[in-house]
């Protein structure tokens, strides 16, 4: 191709990124649009309430939330499809045949992994989380719930990050597509 690696893989990425969240979009639009035909008037109602009530029941931080868990999304969006990127770059490495099928069980094996351990992670830190922060105010609870989300978009963006400097080093060095 007569592009460099790192083009070709961030139009991959912002392709897979943005058909993605099209894709959630239209579903979010499309069940919104069923519940207006099923319920009637009262959707854009219950919709308004739903964010009168979690501005009034949480305050200001609501706004951070929704921004936080918007951000959350996307870069997990990123994460997803560069971990789908990397486990198609692995397969063809280690096959020249039945890449596809190679790139299925590499796909499914590395996220039964990933969702183990994000199991562990959520059963023990959940519980360890919530034992810590018994003893704090309602202000220092919405913080601290605000701080938490913020590292957990760090961490799917610095995972993003790392699957990308990977894939951009086994498309270069490995499959030498130059």
């Amino acid at each position: 191709l007569p592009v460099k690696t790192s083009s070709l893989l961030n139009s991959k990425l912002i392709a897979g990124v943005a058909v993605t969240v099209l894709s959630y979009f239209v579903m979010v639009t499309d069940i919104i649009a069923m519940l207006w035909v099923g319920i009637g008037n009262d959707v854009p109602e219950w919709i308004w309430d739903f964010f009168v009530d979690g501005y009034r029941e949480i305050g200001p931080m609501f706004p951070v939330y929704i921004v936080e868990a918007l951000l959350l999304l996307l870069v997990y969006v990123a994460f997803s499809v560069m971990f789908t990127y990397i486990c198609i770059t692995i397969a063809s490495i280690i096959t020249k045949k039945a890449r596809v099928i190679t790139a299925i069980g590499i796909y499914y094996g590395a996220n039964s992994v990933l969702s183990f351990l994000s199991q562990m992670f959520f059963i023990f830190g959940m519980s360890s989380l919530t034992e810590w922060m018994i003893p704090l105010t309602e202000s220092q609870t919405k913080a601290t719930v605000a701080l938490i989300l913020l590292v957990i978009v760090l961490f799917f963006s610095m995972l993003s990050l790392l699957l990308h400097v990977l894939q951009s080093y086994m498309l270069d060095r490995k499959l030498n597509l130059a």
